[in-house]
């Protein structure tokens, strides 16, 4: 049932169809304390650069792709439903290669050839969100849980990619590990 829910926009569906679909990953994870529980996910986009593509960049000569230097970006949206005790946590990676063909300024290359795109939107239950309530009805999710659901959604994302670039000329590659914060785009203390 649930690839149905998902193959819909399932931001816009009651997020307690949902949880009713798919069990959360420890049935008593209340009772242990833990904090939330990943309870759906739905990749937005994915798609993969062809390297002929950039041929003329690149050279007559294909490189080992996996062996190569790349630079990620981050992107993350987080969308909270206290009413329904639900956070999407969406986060995309775009995988950038250095355009060999440009000039460096100072030790960075000019521009970057984007070799692969991902989005992802992952679902997690926080049991009675509505007490992260502030007063000015706004929900303030303590630093430790947020940082959690973003390491969360990226390992799975990365886990993610590691299977969807299986196969293809990024086979091999493995995004980083990376502290959550870097994919918040905030410096690591």
């Amino acid at each position: 049932m649930l690839p149905s829910l998902l193959a819909q926009n399932l931001t816009k569906l009651p997020l307690d169809m949902a949880k009713e679909q798919v069990p959360p990953v420890h049935e008593d994870a209340s009772s242990r304390g833990a904090p939330f529980t990943l309870i759906g996910l739905m990749m937005n986009e994915f798609s993969i650069v062809n390297p002929v593509l950039y041929a003329k960049e690149l050279g007559p000569d294909a490189p080992d792709f996996a062996a190569l230097q790349y630079a990620y970006t981050f992107q993350t949206n987080r969308t909270i439903r206290p009413k329904e005790d639900v956070v999407i946590m969406s986060i995309a990676i775009d995988l950038l290669l250095p355009d060999p063909s440009k000039a460096k300024i100072g030790s960075q290359p000019k521009r970057h050839l984007q070799m692969a795109r991902a989005e992802c939107s992952f679902f997690f239950g926080i049991a009675d969100l509505a007490s992260f309530m502030a007063e000015n009805d706004n929900v303030r999710i303590p630093d430790a849980i947020n940082l959690s659901m973003v390491g969360v959604a990226y390992s799975t994302l990365r886990g993610i990619l590691w299977e969807k670039f299986a196969g293809t000329h990024l086979g091999g590659v493995v995004l980083p590990v990376v502290h959550p914060s870097v994919v918040l785009g905030k410096p690591v203390s």
